[in-house]
């Protein structure tokens, strides 16, 4: 396990940022080690950072009290009745900011903006994988074949995605199969247009349709919008009979082939 140490000020910006501890440095270790570096941590004069009760006080760094209430939900319903836990408490409430920057840092990271190139090559190594017979019953994908999706994009796109990523985008999926298919099969009043590959929904229609929305929130967004890869979706997502699939599996793989050639 790597440890990250980070001080932010109270905009939620990183000031100063050091990995690379291994283990279970203590923290006094480690805020000693981020002050001797050529690049270390500086203090202005007559400032202070804010630090929790793993350090102590010292020159530009304030902990709280110990063995007193300090973290937020433990002043619930509660105020502070001497000057340690008023202290405590305004502490808590302004260091709060760096675990506010983490998480901010946290859901940036985890947050991926999907392309056209990339839905094509996951469809690509996800059909191979169902070819091997890495897909389960229910929809669900064998690790391996998440594996071997990560470990594909990642180096021919040159990505850093995880299998969380590649899941939360087969549930995109999943989801716009669910709201075509129920749009198709049930009589909404809605058009499928399978040249387009979209809902459309007409002017006329609009009162209809937030009507629908509000019954099937899945379906927000998805009006008049084109979906490009939905062959791929159903291929991948929908519950089609078996000869029926490979038979599917074996155009793409044909129309892939034929693209191939033509590019050289």
């Amino acid at each position: 396990m790597e440890m990250v140490s980070g001080v932010c000020d109270a905009n939620l910006k990183f000031l100063y940022v050091l990995p690379g501890w291994e283990g279970s440095a203590s923290d006094a270790r480690v805020l000693r080690d981020a002050l001797q570096r050529p690049n270390c941590l500086k203090v202005c004069k007559d400032k202070y950072y804010l630090v929790d009760a793993g350090y102590t006080n010292g020159p530009g760094f304030l902990a709280p009290y110990r063995a007193t209430r300090y973290h937020l939900n433990e002043w619930r319903g509660n105020t502070p009745t001497n000057y340690k836990e008023l202290y405590n408490l305004r502490h808590s409430s302004t260091r709060n900011a760096i675990e506010r920057t983490f998480a901010l840092k946290n859901k940036k990271q985890s947050y991926v903006s999907w392309n056209k190139e990339m839905d094509s090559h996951l469809a690509k190594v996800l059909t191979d994988q169902m070819v091997q017979g890495n897909k389960c019953d229910g929809d669900t994908w064998k690790p391996q074949a998440l594996q071997a999706v990560v470990a594909y994009l990642n180096s021919t796109l040159h990505l850093t995605l995880t299998k969380d990523n590649i899941k939360n985008r087969l549930k995109n999926w999943k989801k716009y199969f669910s709201v075509v298919s129920d749009i198709q099969t049930r009589q909404s009043g809605f058009t499928w247009d399978e040249e387009r590959k979209m809902i459309v929904v007409t002017s006329d229609e609009w009162s209809a349709w937030t009507t629908y929305v509000e019954s099937h929130p899945d379906a927000k967004g998805l009006h008049n919008k084109m979906i490009d890869n939905w062959d791929d979706i159903v291929l991948l997502c929908g519950k089609v009979e078996q000869p029926v699939k490979v038979l599917k599996i074996l155009r793409m793989v044909l129309k892939q082939w034929v693209r191939k050639r033509k590019m050289k």
